[in-house]
């Protein structure tokens, strides 16, 4: 019903709106993958007006999103040359509390799970606010793990506004990472469902916030989250290959955690913004933090060196680019082309996938899941590659096939010959012995 429901929409967008064609591709397209582009990035467009209101009711007070703590401590020099003053390494492998078990199956067993978050705000001013955000100060995940030893494990972070993490499972089909040779984390993104606080109108209002000191420890918060998990899975748990994965801002985490931390083996990043400081003023990414950061008379410039340090683009990669694998719609209007393309560029990232779509619809599905299955598969310890399809060597293997169904069946004709002579002989001199003497 629901495919139905957005095929109808985007047919109707389409419609409606075809003067929101998409301008420019950043690769060769055809008729029918403009066509789609074209109609995912109308669907953009229609949603970034009603997806705000849907979340927050018609009226929003938006000196909830207006900037109070002091920000020029994000403006530091010193972060630019060395991020990992920024992000500090936990201290210690966390301890990891199991609070729920779900329903097993004889494949695998899935646990809640949590432990107190071992990130510290880097701004004093922050830090003041930050003793009073109790509910973000515990850290959760859900744990999948299948009954056949997995030699991998991948962290996942859902997108910005992303809700209690039971639903954020039940609405992904993780099972199929399971199945690959991967166990399943979900990490909960600070500031979102077990960890909002209080009072907050909707899962993320602290996260992508006009209040820009928490943009910026919210993100060191999650790479922190990160970076326990890596470290816990990797030597509590024994993976040989542990990766992150990440959603929209959940994809902008993973990398940020990948310029910090060599102990990841890689990264998968699905429409990730990659310099917060360069999204557009006109973006609806977030709406409501874009507007308080006009009422505080912030310009762009001023967010820009603000946002430095959270913009994963900004610096030089931990991991190698070749275990780093990005995945954008050519018509998103949330994340535009050009917010990958920072990072793709600054870092050199060779595996690319633009699919035909935007943030909320993707044409191409069954592309991106095929490249992401193959990227996974080559990071399994002992993966080999697959002999190189040829259609000489495929006709050749029928020509040889063939060659000896016919031989099979010339030594077939042979034997059957051989038995039948064999047979008549035995039978006529069978014949000969028992014959009557009156010959009847």
């Amino acid at each position: 019903m629901r495919s139905w429901a957005s095929l109808v929409v985007t047919l109707l967008a389409v419609a409606l709106c075809h003067s929101c064609a998409v301008k420019s591709y950043p690769r060769s397209v055809n008729a029918l993958e403009e066509y789609a582009t074209t109609a995912a990035h109308t669907v953009d467009i229609v949603a970034g007006k009603v997806a705000p209101k849907e979340k927050t009711g018609r009226k929003y007070d938006l000196t909830r999103q207006t900037p109070f703590i002091e920000y020029s401590f994000y403006m530091d020099d010193r972060f630019k040359g060395n991020p990992k003053a920024f992000y500090p390494a936990p201290k210690t492998v966390p301890l990891v509390q199991i609070v729920d078990k779900f329903k097993d199956n004889k494949k695998r067993e899935i646990m809640l799970m949590k432990w107190k978050s071992q990130y510290r705000p880097q701004n004093p001013d922050f830090a003041l606010y930050y003793e009073t955000y109790v509910e973000n100060q515990d850290a959760w995940a859900i744990f999948a793990r299948s009954k056949k030893k997995n030699q991998g494990a991948i962290i996942v972070c859902h997108k910005w506004t992303g809700t209690d993490l039971r639903r954020v499972w039940r609405r992904g089909n993780y099972d199929k990472y399971l199945k690959k040779g991967y166990d399943v984390l979900l990490l909960q993104q600070p500031y979102h469902g077990f960890r909002s606080l209080e009072g907050s109108v909707f899962s993320g209002e602290k996260n992508l916030s006009g209040e820009v000191a928490s943009v910026n420890e919210a993100m060191c918060q999650a790479v922190t989250d990160i970076r326990s998990m890596v470290s816990w899975l990797k030597k509590k748990r024994e993976y040989e290959v542990v990766g992150v994965l990440g959603y929209s801002l959940g994809g902008t985490a993973a990398l940020q955690a990948a310029v910090v931390d060599k102990n990841i083996d890689f990264v998968v990043a699905w429409k990730p913004p990659t310099s917060l400081g360069d999204v557009s003023q006109e973006s609806p990414l977030a709406p409501f933090a874009v507007q308080a950061m006009r009422m505080s008379d912030l310009d762009q410039e001023a967010v820009k060196r603000i946002l430095y340090v959270s913009g994963p683009a900004n610096f030089n990669p931990s991991v190698s680019p070749d275990d780093v694998i990005v995945f954008a719609g050519m018509g998103d209007t949330f994340v535009p082309p050009e917010q990958p393309l920072f990072l793709i560029n600054r870092w050199g990232v060779s595996k690319v996938v633009w699919y035909a779509g935007g943030h909320y619809l993707n044409m191409q599905k069954p592309l991106c899941k095929r490249e992401e299955r193959k990227f996974l598969d080559r990071r399994l310890p002992g993966y080999e590659e697959p002999p190189e399809f040829s259609w000489d060597k495929l006709f050749k293997k029928d020509k040889d096939k063939n060659k000896d169904v016919k031989d099979q069946d010339k030594d077939g004709a042979k034997e059957e010959k051989k038995s039948k002579k064999k047979k008549k002989w035995w039978d006529a001199r069978t014949w000969k012995k028992d014959k009557p003497k009156d010959g009847k």
